[in-house]
Formats: structure tokens, C-alpha cells, sequence
């Protein structure tokens, strides 16, 4: 019986699970890799399907804390998703309300953000809560001081 059981629970996990696949990036190899590479504060979060479904579409406003690459404007939108069983978008505690990242985007075009370039990231990047991002910052920094020079 409890092979059974264990054989149940692992076919389970098996249908509901999900996988994505990327190499990891080092802090310089994202900033290369990505359009946009910036800090700031989430100021709104916008859904754009139902909430309560699976990786729904968002829109995620910010206010640039700071900027190392891509784009001028003090205030960034990025059309996303929540990430729950997507390989894109942010998770659902990065998109509470007054928090802060370090985001590394990309524009895509997709037919699911009709007529527009979306800025998106996803689980690949080294998109990350900004407390936690010491050595990318780090390292952002080095890579805007050569880039001065």
C-alpha cells in the first residue's frame, strides 16, 4: 500500500510541476544579456486577467530608483505576468506594493501585449528583492564606472 501511495504522489507532482530551463548568468553576463537593468519600487500592479487564475497577465509600474541600462523615464511599466507556473514574469512577493528590485528586463514582442514592445523578465534573470542584491549591485556599479571612462 504505501508504494502505491508514493507512486500516486510522485505521478501528482509529476502533471502539476513545471520546469524551466536557462544557464546561470553572472551579474556582468545578465547586464549584457538584458535590455533594461534598474532599481526601483514597485508602485502599482495592474491585472490584466483574473488574479485568481494561473500567471495572469500584469502590469507592473515602478519608480526608477536607478538605472545602469536602457530607457530615460523615472517611472518604468513592464507588462508581465505573475509568475506561477510560467517561466516569465515576477513572483508574488516581488510585486507587493512598495517593494524594492533590481530588475533585468527585456523587450519582447508577443501576441499576447498586442501593438506594443513589452518590457518582461523572467526566472532566468538575476531579477531580485533590491536587499538581496548586494554583489550585483556591486558589480553594476564597476561595469558604470568603466563605462564612463
Amino acid at each position: 500500500m504505501p508504494i502505491k501511495l508514493v507512486f500516486s504522489a510522485l505521478i501528482l507532482c509529476r502533471s502539476i510541476g513545471y520546469a524551466c530551463s536557462c544557464e546561470a548568468l553572472s551579474a556582468k553576463e545578465a547586464f549584457a544579456a538584458y535590455d533594461r537593468v534598474f532599481s526601483g519600487e514597485v508602485s502599482g500592479v495592474k491585472y490584466v486577467d483574473d488574479a485568481a487564475g494561473l500567471s495572469p497577465r500584469i502590469v507592473v509600474t515602478f519608480k526608477l530608483l536607478q538605472r545602469w541600462k536602457g530607457g530615460a523615464d523615472s517611472r518604468i511599466i513592464m507588462h508581465t505576468h505573475r509568475r506561477d507556473k510560467s517561466c516569465e514574469g515576477f513572483t508574488r512577493s516581488q510585486i507587493q506594493l512598495g517593494q524594492k528590485l533590481l530588475v533585468y528586463g527585456s523587450l519582447v514582442s508577443s501576441h499576447e501585449w498586442p501593438n506594443r514592445e513589452a518590457l518582461t523578465t523572467d526566472v532566468c534573470s538575476r531579477t531580485q528583492l533590491l536587499e538581496n542584491a548586494q554583489g550585483d549591485l556591486k558589480v553594476l556599479r564597476t561595469l558604470s564606472a568603466n563605462s564612463l571612462k
